[in-house]
């Protein structure tokens, strides 16, 4: 039995966790506006019976207000777009919808819809759709309407002529906005099968996008003042006819846009250089993933010495930044091979910009089915992270990421910060604990109540002794919290221009704030760090030198110090800053000259800048 009047079906997909929100605005629903686009096409559907999930809500908003959205939607179908990033998540709100509402079919799809991911095996699942999803999402939602009943799986048994598939910005369904970027897709395909990664075993057959789509998006991009284009091609230049193909969007791209694609480096000459320059590239990601041959040729790799040097330098004279990827962990891969990497991006001068994954064996990919033969053992879940090989054990993989920081003087994980902002989104995004004149229980009543309006990046201002009332209260809301949004992430502050917290204090809200088995957590398995904990982060925030230093004099830390910068500090005690704390500005409050000085003081770490 179907339905009798029209469907409603919500569109989600759950962004990257990012506790500083300094990713906001990369989780652009492409997949699920090709959906949408493509079901409207059909006749079937109309724009009001699918929703995609407001941008607010899905970047900023806690599981409780993603879980309050969809209730409050009257939806009869919800469909998830998976990533490795988002899977747990994800899954954590198709259990609390399946039991709440067994009528309600909720399904997924996405690239963790892939053999060996635990999205298949997910009771609380009506349907999973693999592969391509445009038709056969579209088939599915033809069967909810009939019969209300769905298969347990769809796949794609062909690929989509793309001439069929409505862009979803031209069909207004995502809007360009002023300063926002423009993700798009000029084709679909890549000539490569590298064995770690499930695009090109799925798409093997490079296809194009018609040249009219990509015209009329970089047109109205400039129109509307986008602030960036970035092309989602797995590499742009594997299509055909590249110069002109850059010649054209040289012509679309009136405002001189930035572009950002990934290109293969050994393709560049120095005609296509400047025809990139000419189309507006500000930058392009290139797979090096490692000189050893041999680690290579284990997964499909190629690369050729010469023509990659040359390839970076053409683009660099016409002042295009090239991104190097490389990967640490591949089959035969040793201590000393990666290394000979890392030399040779040093001494191309390709380090600044370069970023550095370890391998992740995913879900359907040929390596994850060969990774015994080759001694491989992994993460069973995300971020599925290598864990030792047949010739790097985890001691060299931990050595190789303090290589990377020590020998090129980068970061290799961001580093996590409070931020101060009373809400992120329309959600609560600061509570501040602390007992004086400041009314404390406030916000945190009202979570209690409504634990929908609470964002997933959360900081908490303590003050550094607590009662027992004060702490069992503290504890009581931690556990709330874990109950009702166990994804957010937590930035415990303390401040004090006195005693420090007490340290197992300090380790207690940890543990019981904190997700250790998240994906947040996981993907800083290799962070050397003496917290060890990062979904739940500990802070000290004073402005008072004598408290900064007794910080600085711990024989084993176990907090991050931020400094709330006051008038005259730079000058005045200019030690607090000799080992670049994390540094809480608020600018209004100074002088011109003496912003001037601090922000030289923290020249080339700027990162560690909060706004206060």
């Amino acid at each position: 039995m179907g339905y009798s009047g029209p469907m409603r079906i919500a569109l989600i997909q759950l962004p990257v966790p990012d506790a500083n929100g300094r990713s906001a605005g990369a989780n652009v629903p492409l997949a699920a506006g090709y959906l949408k686009a493509y079901a409207c096409a059909s006749g079937d559907f109309s724009p009001d019976d699918i929703v995609i999930m407001d941008g607010d809500t899905a970047d900023w908003g806690g599981d409780a207000a993603v879980e309050k959205w969809i209730r409050d939607g009257s939806f009869d179908l919800v469909a998830f777009t998976v990533y490795l990033w988002n899977l747990d998540r994800t899954r954590y709100l198709t259990r609390r919808l399946k039991e709440a509402e067994p009528s309600l079919l909720v399904v997924a799809g996405g690239p963790e819809a892939a053999t060996g991911s635990s999205l298949l095996d997910d009771r609380f699942l009506d349907s999973v759709v693999q592969g391509e999803g445009e038709a056969v999402f579209l088939e599915l939602l033809r069967d909810a309407a009939a019969n209300g009943r769905l298969k347990k799986s769809y796949a794609a048994t062909s690929l989509l002529d793309l001439e069929t598939a409505p862009n979803p910005y031209l069909s207004g369904i995502l809007p360009i906005r002023r300063g926002k970027s423009v993700h798009l897709e000029t084709m679909r395909g890549c000539p490569n099968n590298c064995s770690y990664c499930f695009y090109g075993k799925s798409f093997p057959t490079i296809r194009c996008f018609p040249d009219s789509v990509a015209e009329r998006v970089i047109r109205e991009a400039n129109a509307a003042g986008a602030s960036e284009i970035y092309l989602m091609d797995p590499s742009f230049n594997a299509g055909l006819e590249v110069e002109s193909r850059l010649a054209r969007m040289a012509e679309w791209n009136v405002d001189s846009l930035p572009i950002h694609s990934e290109i293969r480096l050994e393709s560049v000459t120095p005609e296509l250089a400047k025809a990139y320059r000419a189309a507006g590239f500000a930058s392009v990601e290139v797979g090096l993933q490692s000189v050893n041959g041999k680690a290579l040729k284990a997964v499909n790799r190629s690369w050729d010495r010469e023509r990659f040097l040359r390839g970076a330098a053409l683009l660099r004279d016409e002042r295009i930044v090239v991104k190097t990827g490389i990967i640490l962990g591949l089959p035969h891969e040793t201590a000393d091979s990666f290394r000979e990497t890392l030399d040779f991006v040093r001494e191309a001068e390709l380090h600044a910009d370069a970023e550095v994954y370890p391998l992740s064996l995913l879900p359907g990919t040929t390596l994850r089915a060969k990774a015994a033969g080759y001694g491989i053992e992994y993460m069973d879940r995300p971020p599925y992270w290598v864990l030792k090989t047949a010739d790097l054990d985890e001691t060299d993989l931990f050595n190789a990421t303090i290589d990377v920081e020590n020998e090129w003087g980068v970061e290799f994980f961001e580093p996590i910060l409070p931020h101060f902002n009373q809400r992120l989104g329309g959600f609560i995004s600061l509570l501040d604990l602390r007992s004086g004149p400041i009314p404390s229980g406030r916000a945190a009543d009202r979570i209690l109540e409504h634990p929908e309006e609470l964002a997933n990046s959360v900081t908490i201002f303590l003050d550094a002794v607590l009662d027992r009332a004060a702490e069992k209260r503290l504890f009581n809301l931690a556990r709330f919290l874990r109950d009702t949004n166990p994804s957010s992430l937590y930035q415990i502050v303390f401040c004090s221009d006195g005693k420090l917290p007490p340290q197992d204090l300090c380790e207690r809200i940890a543990e019981v704030f904190g997700s250790p088995d998240s994906v947040f957590d996981l993907s800083r398995y290799y962070n050397t760090d003496f917290q060890d904990r990062f979904s739940t982060r500990i802070f000290l925030m004073t402005s008072n030198p004598l408290t900064a230093q007794a910080c600085y004099d711990l024989s084993e830390p176990y907090l991050d110090l931020v400094v709330k910068y006051e008038p005259g500090l730079i000058e005045g005690v200019p030690e607090i800053f000799e080992n670049i704390p994390i540094l809480a500005l608020g600018t209004q409050d100074l002088e011109f000259d003496e912003l001037r000085k601090v922000i030289a003081a923290y020249s080339g770490y700027e990162n560690l800048i909060v706004e206060r």
